[in-house]
């Protein structure tokens, strides 16, 4: 469980009310007195009561709070409630690249570096969600853009379809990754020859689990 600096605040400053009660308490040497004293304090021990009740749910509900907009830093990270997608994801992403000079049909694209996706791709260094996709030709093109991973070359975990378009894009992705899996770019087309010059990239978050 990690505390916002919101609640801590909050804790330490329940910690101070509690301490001022029990100091109010210890003053009572009889039963009367320690009656009276109680009547006195009651309105306040009820509102420490509903406040230390609250700070129990956010503990208990930590894990599966859903409110859009939450957030929490764990291990350096600083993670965001996706309502969407329903999971905690990284507020940094990763956009792996790929394209091809020239024209590519029914083919694997190529890294930054001229290296072909059939025999290599992106390494996830940890679990992850493909949050969104975008491609782009030369000029107007139908073709379709399928993100694969590891060897399994033909399961296509999502796609991006293109028609008769320069690009396109689509941000409501949901594709989890695990640590340890490769991803690759691969670019389907019927036309005859191929499309021209296309780059893609897909934007990665990095999913707590």
């Amino acid at each position: 469980m990690a505390w916002t600096t919101l609640e801590q605040e909050r804790i330490r400053a329940l910690e101070y009310r509690v301490n001022e009660l029990q100091c109010a308490l210890n003053q009572a040497t009889t039963k009367r007195q320690l009656n009276t004293i109680l009547a006195q304090l009651q309105p306040q021990i009820d509102e420490l009561n509903s406040e230390i009740a609250h700070l129990e749910r956010l503990y208990r509900e930590f894990e599966q709070r859903t409110v859009y907009d939450e957030l929490q830093v764990v291990d350096n990270t600083l993670w965001v409630y996706d309502i969407t997608r329903n999971e905690w994801l990284s507020s940094s992403r990763f956009y792996p690249t790929a394209g091809r000079k020239g024209r590519a049909k029914n083919s694997y694209l190529y890294v930054n570096d001229g290296l072909a996706m059939s025999a290599t791709g992106y390494r996830i260094p940890r679990d992850a969600t493909i949050t969104a996709l975008s491609a782009q030709t030369r000029s107007n093109e139908t073709w379709t853009l399928k993100i694969r991973k590891n060897n399994d070359l033909d399961i296509d975990l999502a796609t991006l379809e293109i028609t008769n378009a320069m690009g396109n894009h689509d941000k409501t992705i949901d594709v989890n990754l695990n640590e340890g899996d490769v991803v690759r770019f691969y670019a389907e087309t019927t036309g005859f020859l191929g499309i021209k010059d296309p780059l893609v990239f897909a934007e990665i978050a990095w999913r707590r689990c």
